[in-house]
This record gives C-alpha cells, structure tokens and sequence, in this order.
C-alpha cells in the first residue's frame, strides 16, 4: 500500500477505507455460506478470516512504525536539546547541530530566526575585536551585517544556556518600541549568540560618561527628558501589559540603547528578569542577588525581595546620572580611600521625582505610570520653554 512521507512522519493513504474493506469481506461470507457446497464454503470462510486478520495486523504495525519514527526523530540532539523549549516558543520548524549548520524552513516577521552559525561569524569578520562595541553580563557584542542590515550580534558561553533561553522566551513575547529588538540567534563551536536591531548611537551611559572615548556631543536637557520617558515606557511595559508581568532587575544606563533618531529602546540582559508569579506589589523572593551595585534597591539586597519597585529605584538612579552626568558609583576621592560608595546628588527639576523612586520603602515609590506621567509634563514643559526661549533670541 503506498505511503506518503511528511516530515518525520508516515501517512498509510486510504488508511480511512479499512473498515470497508472490512465490510466487503464479511458481506463475502456472508454469500458464500449460502452455496452448497460446504467444503468450498469452508475454504471461503477461512481465506476471508486470514485477509481480514491480515488486514488488522498490517494496520498495527504501521502505526507502531510511525508511532517509533516519531519518537526516534524527537532524540535531542547535542545542541537542539537545549533549544527544545526555544523552537516551542518560536513556533517555526528548524533545525540545529553541533557544527552549526541550520535550515530554516518557515518563520514570521515577528519570530526569531535561526541564523546558521557561518553566516554569523562572516557577519563580524569572525568576531574581530574591532567591529566589539561592548560587554555584556554574559557575554561580548559585536558590530555585524546580516543580509543586509546592520546588527547587534551578542557571543555567550555554551554554558550560559539558561540565560541564554531565558532572554530568546522573554524577548520573543515582548514586543514595544521602547524595548531592544531580537532578530535570531544561532550556535555554534563553545558558543551561542543572540542576533539584536542595532543601536547606532550606542548606549546612554557613553554619552553620560564617556565611558568609550567615543567624542560623543552632551546631550540636551530635552533629549535627556525625552530619553527618560522612552526609558519609563519600556518598563511600564513590562510591568503592567505582558502576560506575565516581568522585572528587568537590570536597569541601568549601559543597558538603554539609542537609535539613530536618540530613541531609548531598554536593552538586556533580560537573562537576569525574574518572572512574577504572584502580583507585583506582594512580588516574589529570590536566592541570588543579581543586578549592578549603584542600582540595587534596599529591600533587594537586604531581603531578596524582588517587585516591580525594584526596577523604578534603579530607573531613580538613571535619572539622577541624567540631571548629574556623574556615574552611578563612583571611587571615594580621599587619599587611601578604595571604598565604593553610591552616588547621590540632589539637584532641582527632576531631583524630586528621581528622589521618589530611590525612597528606601519601597511602597512609597511610584510605579512606572507615575512616573511615565510626570515626566510626560516634565518634556512638554520643557519643549515650550525651549520653543519660548528661541523665539526671545532670534533677530
């Protein structure tokens, strides 16, 4: 009987048409028991039961041959086994190995792709420490170009897999302009990388510190509002319309990219989010403190207590490097003194909302509308003073 393959599995066509057949031989013996002849009647009989039976039979054992196939070709592979969970999320057929090789055979504008693991490295001249424009938490970034687009390409250990899983689920459910957008990811040698939209003005804390020499302009009181309240959406996204809620647990100026037009978009490591199970006021309790210092809530290091609030004293601090342009922590100036101490400086505008999100009690803190709200009057008040201040100074 012809079969028909699809994918890893067989299809037995006409397989719906058994019970005719069925029915068509013990319609036969039904007829031949009506002739006379009772010896031919008995051969009858018997070659009908031995057709039917091996009918059944036949049926059987093509569906525990399909039923075996089926399981033999969902073995983990040495990297699809880590992917597992990944492809579910993806909702597109692909395929990895070790070598890195990899077809993809269907996928959305809004999924991830798997990029085969050569196309990624011919993308960043294998990853020359030229085209590197950052470090990560988990890994280095590299500048590269994939068919045609530039791109973020982030180079992390095999061994991080679970941050790595981690930041493709949260990434590929999350959807804002005001929140880093994932592209793919592929695998390959010792590594794993995570393949991102590209930030041509690179993260807000070069332009605040100046951490890489790269000759950044400072950056206008507006534009600093306006990077604010990009920055604030993100979070309130993730914080009040996804399904699940999510803390960032990272949120500082090296983690907010710029696009070509100063647009914050929030960037990773999500790898380090802690999903909320229960609502988040009441929040949930960690074992492990992870985060950068200068940007740790209160409660968090001293209780382990994660809530959204923990995010809105790191975006506190955020707002403070924006009115100061100093870093969140800095080295004691004192002779002999190599003490890290927290930056704090209290200045007006902005200093009392950014005061109110590093409040100590975390429910005196506003959350992200609160403060999407007043940073929204913040920016128009501003560009109005603006808009006055050049009409009063053109001829």
């Amino acid at each position: 009987m012809p079969l028909l393959r699809q994918g890893n599995k067989f299809v037995l066509l006409h397989f719906h048409l058994v019970p005719y057949y069925l029915k068509v031989l013990f319609h036969l013996l039904a007829d031949l028991s009506a002739q006379k002849s009772s010896k031919f009647r008995i051969y009858a009989i018997v070659g009908a039961i031995l057709a039917a039976s091996a009918i059944i039979l036949l049926t059987v054992i093509l569906v525990l041959w399909m039923k075996y196939n089926k399981k033999r070709n969902q073995q983990p592979k040495p990297y699809s086994r880590m992917m597992d969970n990944t492809h579910s999320s993806f909702g597109s057929r692909t395929s990895l190995t070790k070598s890195g090789e990899s077809t993809v055979f269907s996928f959305s504008y809004d999924k991830a792709i798997e990029f085969p693991y050569n196309e990624v490295c011919d993308a960043t001249s294998n990853f020359s420490s030229s085209l590197k424009i950052g470090q990560g938490s988990y890994g280095s970034v590299y500048l590269g170009k994939i068919r045609g687009n530039d791109v973020a390409v982030k180079q992390m250990k095999n061994t991080k897999s679970k941050e790595f899983l981690s930041e493709i689920n949260i990434l590929c459910k999350v959807h804002h302009s005001n929140l880093i957008k994932l592209i793919g990811y592929a695998a390959g040698g010792d590594s794993l990388f995570l393949v991102y939209e590209y930030a041509r003005n690179g993260a807000l804390s070069d332009h605040l510190h100046g951490s890489t020499g790269g000759g950044y302009n400072p950056l206008g009181w507006a534009m600093r509002v306006r990077i604010a309240l990009d920055a604030a959406k993100g979070l309130e996204y993730i914080h009040k319309h996804t399904k699940p809620l999510y803390v960032h647990r990272d949120v500082k100026t090296s983690n907010i990219l710029l696009d070509s037009s100063f647009r914050a978009k929030q960037i990773s490591d999500f790898g380090l989010v802690k999903l909320l199970d229960h609502s988040p006021e009441v929040g949930a309790a960690v074992s492990r403190i992870v985060g950068t210092f200068g940007y740790l809530s209160p409660e968090y290091v001293r209780d382990g207590r994660v809530t959204t609030k923990t995010d809105v004293y790191a975006f506190g601090v955020v707002l403070m490097e924006l009115l100061t342009g100093q870093p969140a922590l800095r080295r004691d100036a004192s002779p002999g003194n190599n003490r890290s101490i927290e930056h704090r400086t209290v200045v007006d505008y902005m200093a009392l909302l950014s005061k109110d999100c590093v409040e100590d009690d975390w429910r005196q803190r506003p959350d992200m509308s609160g403060v999407v709200f007043r940073l929204s009057h913040i920016l128009a008040s501003t560009e109005e003073w603006e808009n006055q201040h050049c009409s009063r100074t053109e001829p």
